[in-house]
């Protein structure tokens, strides 16, 4: 009993950190876009930044939606033309890389204390298990797990040391 109420309280604060972890991640990923949008003379850059931040949230399709968004608001601008697009296309490509191996390993991955290669292959692994449902839940469900696996070792530890230590009761007969 006592073992599963540390397990659902541990847990309890890992989800909470995690969720935390993702709107910091959100923020950062819609401020950088806010303002490469609005440094490229694109229409609406706190709009479309504020949808990039949002939709950050979903990995792979998220980043690719809000690519989407901001290039056909530059198509339906007039006067921005084809480099205005390609302004965009490089800004959300540089926000991806920078989002996938800066910020989301200190804003997700410190948050949750998981590696970011466990971080980026749990993202792998629930692609292929349940496709973009999988990506969603992939980092809480491999936090869970870490954090379960952890605190039963721990649990055994403490009781292996409480066995092997002398019982006085039991020297005396």
């Amino acid at each position: 009993m006592e073992t599963s109420v540390a397990v659902w309280r541990e847990l309890n604060g890992v989800i909470g950190r995690y969720i935390r972890g993702l709107v910091l991640d959100g923020l950062v990923v819609g401020t950088l876009a806010s303002l490469g949008l609005w440094a490229a003379h694109v229409p609406y850059p706190l709009l479309l930044g504020l949808f990039a931040g949002l939709a950050n949230a979903v990995p792979f399709v998220g980043p690719l939606l809000s690519a989407a968004a901001a290039g056909l608001v530059v198509v339906l601008t007039p006067g921005l033309g084809l480099a205005g697009l390609g302004r965009v296309v490089l800004l959300f490509l540089a926000i991806k890389v920078l989002d996938d191996t800066i910020i989301q390993p200190f804003t997700i991955g410190r948050s949750v204390h998981l590696h970011p290669a466990l971080l980026l292959s749990s993202v792998v692994v629930g692609n292929h298990a349940l496709g973009v449902l999988g990506m969603v839940v992939a980092v809480p469900v491999a936090t869970v797990l870490q954090e379960t696996a952890r605190l039963l070792l721990e649990h055994r530890r403490v009781l292996a040391r409480r066995d092997s230590r002398p019982h006085p009761e039991r020297l005396l007969v």
